[in-house]
């Protein structure tokens, strides 16, 4: 799941080590409202690939975090990788996924390495909750990147069912922190998965 707006440069990026990739179904993305020569670039970018790649465009802008809610919800598999655009998964971070013997539905499955700029390594193989999250800032110990940082294996039904009730808030630049901080507070819980890098880019 694939939420973009506005820089058909980089729309394409998510594509990389997926595309191909058998275990990866679809690839859904749900354009909020680009610009009309933004969203005409990204269509051509990804034209070849439509046997694999479902694009959708809203008809207004929503914000970010409808959007992510939005492209989740539009997804036919049950287990979801939210990806935003610009960023690349690799096929450590599938391998490390698909390892996990069973994935449970209280859990969102996270990277340990948002390579090459954030490493969350002492977090590696633990399970967050409400509770260890708020001992974290109690204790001046939260890594605040790890929690904004998203690219997340989601349980899709789950997923929306607890964010849709927010999806009317308009989120800055926060938009991972405040869906964190709804999901653990209803009890969910946040897997970090061993040698699941994933590429992120700053700009």
């Amino acid at each position: 799941a694939i939420p973009f707006y506005n820089n058909s440069a980089m729309g394409h990026l998510a594509l990389f080590n997926i595309i191909n990739d058998e275990r990866v179904s679809e690839i859904v993305i749900l354009d909020d409202f680009s610009d009309v020569k933004e969203f005409e670039k990204l269509k051509r970018k990804v034209a070849p690939f439509h046997k694999k790649v479902k694009l959708y465009r809203r008809d207004k802008n929503w914000g970010a975090f409808a959007n992510k809610i939005q492209v989740v919800d539009l997804c036919d598999s049950e287990w979801v990788i939210l990806l935003d655009y610009d960023n690349t998964v690799t096929k450590t971070y599938l391998d490390s996924m698909f390892a996990i013997p069973t994935w449970n539905t209280e859990c969102i499955y996270c990277s340990d390495w948002a390579f090459p700029h954030f490493q969350f390594k002492e977090l590696s193989g633990t399970v967050i909750s409400f509770s260890s999250a708020c001992d974290m800032a109690v204790n001046d110990s939260l890594n605040g990147p790890f929690f904004n940082a998203g690219n997340y294996l989601v349980p899709r039904s789950k997923f929306v069912r607890t964010m849709k009730p927010y999806w009317n808030y308009h989120v800055a630049a926060s938009d991972v922190i405040f869906a964190n901080y709804i999901w653990l507070s209803n009890g969910g819980k946040l897997s970090v998965v061993r040698g699941s890098q994933y590429i992120h880019r700053i700009h």
